[in-house]
């Protein structure tokens, strides 16, 4: 007798005999036929209760070395006897019983990119590193351009001094350096006697003696006889 003609009993003594007379009683609560074993794999031995990995390779094993594998296409039963519902199971415990795993929802594509991955695009229309801001030009402190003036009047006093002494020594020079304009701050107050200029507070403190020592040398001044 073949494989295929095993009936559930048969595929139960083919156990036993094979030394796997633990899972006999999985075969049989499933009404395992001989036409069914050669499609057993370990995922149906796992949902049969066959616990330990270890006898489901055995079994595994035992059943492609006995009944071989089909390769090409299966026989004409495609459905086993478990998938079956009893004939006296009312309608109720089959939906119950056998109904079909709900099966997981496509996940859809196409989702809203992140707000970070997101590049603005060029004026060119290609995605691109946004612009750089320029930064606005920073103000040149006081103290830094009085510094800057005071080093200019240096270099041309230098020159000027140098082209006095080759005028003396009689090399020939041409005309004189150019001197930098002399810049007077704004807020200088000038003296009404003496024509000095000078800060506000420096005039409050320096106008009342100014013209009180004007009037002293004049009041002063040796008569001629």
């Amino acid at each position: 007798m073949s494989g295929e003609d095993l009936d559930v009993d048969g595929v139960a003594e083919a156990l036993e005999k094979a030394g796997f007379s633990n899972a006999v009683q999985y075969f049989r609560d499933a009404e395992i036929k001989g036409v069914v074993l050669p499609l057993i794999t370990d995922e149906h031995l796992k949902e049969m209760g066959v616990g330990p990995v270890g006898t489901r390779l055995l079994i595994l094993r035992w059943i492609r070395k006995t009944f071989g594998v089909y390769r090409n296409s299966p026989p004409s039963v495609t459905v086993s006897q478990r998938s079956l519902p009893p004939a006296d199971m009312d309608d109720g415990d089959q939906d119950l019983e056998f109904a079909a795993p709900p099966t997981a929802a496509p996940k859809m594509g196409g989702g809203q990119p992140r707000p970070s991955s997101v590049k603005p695009k060029t004026a060119s229309g290609s995605r691109g590193p946004p612009p750089q801001q320029q930064d606005a030009p920073k103000e040149v402190p006081k103290w830094q351009r009085d510094h800057d003036k005071m080093v200019e009047s240096i270099r041309a006093a230098r020159r000027y001094a140098k082209y006095q002494a080759d005028l003396e020594a009689g090399k020939a020079v041409g005309p004189p350096p150019e001197l930098p304009p002399i810049e007077e701050p704004p807020d200088l107050v000038q003296c009404p006697t003496c024509g000095r200029k000078m800060s506000e507070e420096a005039a409050r403190h320096h106008f009342p003696v100014c013209e009180r020592m004007a009037m002293n040398k004049t009041y002063s001044a040796p008569k001629r006889r």
